[in-house]
């Protein structure tokens, strides 16, 4: 079950990692942080919604661990792949798009808007840990049928752990 009073925490701790980011890119002269952060805004709001929703599916355990290993993972990832680099690119273009006040102006085109974007993404989780339905991972659950003798396995509806489990396998080191 989706509590308001949870989903209005979780996007709070976004908000709040994404000023923080923000402010230490201000320090720094360089946004480049947030690429760092990306996963780290699903983690803070899976983990939220978790701690204060009333009433956590048994999905939740689950998905919160999947979500913690791949957020982690990414975020090391890339922390080290940019360290002792100059800003990425893609995020000077911006800077020079928008000079005068780029400082300001950045917390809304490159903080704020992944603040956004990963909240909606993350809504999916943020269902699953409040869904009531089971994990059906080799498809144990029965059909409704009429009769006990025409039951017929379902088929998985949990194929998020092997469609992770690939993606773990086949992204960068």
């Amino acid at each position: 079950m989706l509590d308001a009073r949870a989903i209005e925490l979780a996007l709070l701790t976004m908000t709040a990692l994404a000023v923080i980011g923000w402010l230490i890119s201000v320090a720094r002269r360089d946004v480049s942080i947030v690429d760092s952060l990306w996963s780290l805004f699903f983690l803070l709001a899976v983990v939220t919604f978790e701690w204060a929703n009333r009433a956590n599916g048994p999905r939740a355990p689950l998905l919160i661990g999947m979500v913690t290993l791949w957020s982690l993972r990414l975020c090391g990832y890339i922390t080290w792949r940019n360290h002792g680099q100059p800003e990425d690119r893609r995020y000077q273009a911006i800077r020079a798009a928008h000079e005068p006040g780029f400082v300001w102006k950045s917390f809304f085109i490159v903080f704020a808007l992944q603040g956004v974007l990963a909240a909606i993404v993350a809504t999916p989780l943020l269902v699953g840990i409040g869904s009531p339905a089971r994990l059906n991972i080799a498809g144990s659950r029965r059909h409704n049928s009429p009769s006990p003798t025409s039951e017929a396995p379902a088929p998985p509806t949990d194929m998020s752990q092997i469609v992770w489990s690939g993606g773990q396998e086949l992204s960068p080191p």
